[in-house]
């Protein structure tokens, strides 16, 4: 196969990581999400989740309805001024008023009846007959050789493959994430050699991993893994992510602890989707599996300012190209979040190979 550009990474470089983990005078050891405070003095009480606001929203269309006509009316007979007559009369401007009611926006009237449809216990074969599903090929119009070229990690001793598949054996478990799609997820973030097979006294950058906001989401990170507060990390001082431009609090994570870490951020974001389907009348459960894995993945990068509730309300009005595109991707580029969504789960899909 010819060579494909050269991938980048969807979030920032990763930090130079100092020599040794000897912490600053005064704080003898690493916070972890139960403990009082960081080394920056920041209270770590499990954090606030502040990501609800936006996600949490339904998206709700609303029609500009024009004024009502005046209805014009012939010269009154004697015949008219009939009860029946004017029934029929009232019955007419009735008629022609849903009329013009029904034509203001059958858009958004057809994208209320595709939700209504997604509520059922069909939504697999509503999406099939919609081609959402049934026009896919296995590995959607993904070039190959993009998807296979850091089967290395999975493969090639010199990156410590064994260990690499321990802990994502290890971090799916307590997760309950897919291991496949765990492996696919990290290396959507960071193929940097060394990252994930760290020793437990080296560190590992939460921005580099795609980690952005592990303070800031770890109340509800702790709700669905309690175990999420004994990982140990350090905050940092705030840094600019490459590909939003936002500004995150980043932290250092232990280096046998950095995979763990992701997988209960990636478990997170999967239950934020999971909520905006519900908000929405729908079951995330009942979407097919690659649909997940992209929604999932998405809610990592959804984009600059985008809640994922929009890519959720665009699906289920039957929108083509969310959460999966069948466009030809060629690169790996974190500007297209769908199209990152797409590698992920394709590269999933070819990893399997390595965890039978």
């Amino acid at each position: 196969m010819g060579d494909s550009p050269q991938p980048q990474q969807d979030k920032t470089q990763q930090a130079p990581a100092p020599k040794d983990m000897t912490p600053p005078p005064g704080n003898q050891q690493m916070d972890n999400l139960g403990a009082a405070k960081t080394a920056s003095g920041i209270v770590n009480d499990g954090g606030t989740d502040n990501t609800g606001g936006t996600d949490g929203a339904n998206a709700k269309g609303s029609a500009d309805q024009s004024g009502q006509k005046k209805e014009q009316q012939a010269p009154a007979s004697a015949g008219d001024q009939s009860k029946d007559k004017g029934k029929e009369a009232q019955g007419n401007t009735t008629d022609q008023k849903a009329a013009r009611q029904g034509n203001v926006d059958k858009q958004g009237q057809q994208s209320h009846q595709d939700r209504q449809n997604v509520t059922t216990d069909n939504l697999s074969s509503v999406l099939k007959e919609k081609g959402r599903v049934g026009e896919r090929n296995e590995y959607f119009n993904v070039l190959p050789s993009l998807i296979n070229e850091n089967d290395k990690f999975f493969t090639d001793a010199e990156y410590k493959n064994e260990l690499f598949i321990s802990r994502i054996n290890d971090a799916a478990e307590k997760s309950g994430v897919d291991r496949a799609f765990l492996a696919a997820a990290l290396l959507q973030e960071n193929t940097d050699k060394g990252t994930y097979v760290k020793p437990k006294d080296k560190i590992v950058f939460g921005i580099a991993i795609g980690v952005d906001h592990w303070i800031e989401k770890g109340k509800s990170i702790c709700e669905i893994y309690p175990d999420a507060k004994n990982i140990h990390f350090k905050a940092e001082k705030n840094q600019i992510i490459d590909a939003t431009h936002e500004e995150a609090n980043d932290v250092r994570f232990k280096g046998d602890e950095a995979v763990l870490a992701f997988a209960y951020y990636l478990g997170n974001n999967k239950e934020r989707v999971r909520k905006s389907f519900n908000e929405h009348g729908a079951s995330f459960d009942s979407i097919p599996l690659d649909d997940q894995w992209a929604f999932t993945r998405l809610a990592m990068n959804p984009g600059k300012h985008i809640p994922i509730s929009k890519y959720v309300n665009e699906y289920l009005s039957g929108h083509a190209d969310v959460p999966i595109t069948m466009k030809r991707i060629t690169s790996q580029d974190s500007r297209h979040p769908i199209s990152g969504a797409t590698l992920t789960v394709a590269r999933a899909k070819h990893y399997r190979q390595f965890f039978q």
